[in-house]
């Protein structure tokens, strides 16, 4: 895909910016399991917190290509944050953009896409009770597993029904947090349990659309096809660049077909990856139809990341088991990859069904 100046520009921008401020800081934030606030604030003035919202809401008004290309560039330095801002902006931002009215748009757009923060509940099956009381709803349950839980300004929960979502203050009254999860990978993409007792929500932060979970989560998938793709992109790089360095029999193990052939099929399975995140992006961008792109972006994206990673470390040999490469860090987050925004067998049965119809 042949990407306009503005692309570029913005690719560039954000691959420069990321690597002076988050390389050593993505260090921090993985052995501490530190939420990345500190990188949060610094990504804010670029617009990355609403790329593609329109300029009208207080967003930078860029198109999905753009937006992919940011993600990717983030995520080869600090896949923590790149999944945070894809969780931000594709799931929270996109949803009310999509579904919200002018008057919710106006009122929780503007803070999300200059500095707020946003997080996601898709509540299973007895998970979150709703029940209407007046002119307000009344949420009794809990999700065990929220990204940004306890961080975000606003949350976005959708009922089991998946046709409305509510927008609920991360400072309503019975509105709780637990301990963080202890995760292996993505440590400062920090998940907490988000407990609702009692909490009530205005009328008017109810948004409803047909449809709506699974848009939400199309979004997500060409997101998360490009934080794998910045992920399988860093282990690449940082293979070859010590491949030419360590020496065996006299001359670089880069020179040893089999080091060849592994950074070869590398290369093919990063480079894929971000093709088919580009061409949902492209495709969402054109009006197109574009949830099967998706489904297929993250589904070959999520798996392909986990095999990269998984070679670079043995590229590195005992080195590539040790903290002092982060290929390491590498494997552990692409780990996460298959699980996130919907695990590898539901958008297997989702593609197999749309093979029926």
């Amino acid at each position: 895909m042949k990407l306009t100046s503005e692309q570029e520009m913005i690719q560039r921008m954000v691959r420069e910016f990321a690597e002076k401020e988050f390389s050593e800081l993505s260090v921090t934030i993985d052995k501490g399991g530190v939420y990345p606030t500190e990188a949060l604030q610094k990504v804010s003035p670029l617009g990355l917190m609403g790329l593609f919202i329109p300029q009208e809401y207080g967003g930078a008004g860029a198109d999905t290509v753009s937006y992919v290309l940011s993600i990717e560039e983030i995520a080869k330095v600090c896949a923590s944050t790149a999944t945070i801002l894809a969780v931000h902006n594709s799931l929270v931002c996109a949803t009310l953009n999509k579904f919200g009215n002018e008057e919710q748009k106006k009122k929780f757009l503007a803070p999300l896409a200059q500095e707020g923060l946003g997080a996601f509940i898709i509540a299973e099956p007895d998970e979150i009770k709703v029940t209407p009381e007046g002119d307000e709803y009344l949420l009794n349950g809990s999700k065990k597993y929220v990204t940004s839980g306890g961080e975000a300004e606003y949350y976005l929960m959708l009922p089991t029904e998946g046709d409305k979502c509510f927008i609920v203050s991360g400072d309503a009254d019975g509105l709780s947090f637990g301990d963080a999860a202890g995760t292996i990978g993505l440590r400062g993409a920090v998940t907490r349990p988000v407990i609702f007792d009692g909490v009530k929500v205005p009328g008017e932060n109810l948004i409803e659309g047909d449809g709506m979970a699974s848009y939400a989560l199309d979004e997500f998938h060409i997101a998360i096809a490009a934080v794998c793709a910045g992920i399988s992109r860093a282990a690449l790089e940082h293979s070859v660049d010590y491949s030419l360095e360590r020496n065996q029999f006299g001359m670089p193990i880069a020179f040893f077909q089999a080091i060849k052939w592994k950074l070869a099929r590398m290369y093919e399975k990063a480079q894929t990856s971000e093709i088919l995140a580009l061409e949902a992006a492209r495709a969402k961008d054109e009006k197109m139809n574009f949830s099967d792109k998706s489904k297929v972006a993250k589904l070959y994206a999520s798996e392909a990341v986990t095999w990269v990673a998984k070679q670079g470390v043995l590229i590195h040999g005992g080195t590539g088991y040790t903290r002092e490469v982060p290929l390491e860090r590498y494997a552990r987050d692409a780990r996460a990859m298959p699980l996130i925004g919907g695990n590898t067998e539901s958008i297997l049965d989702s593609l197999a069904a749309g093979l029926f119809d």
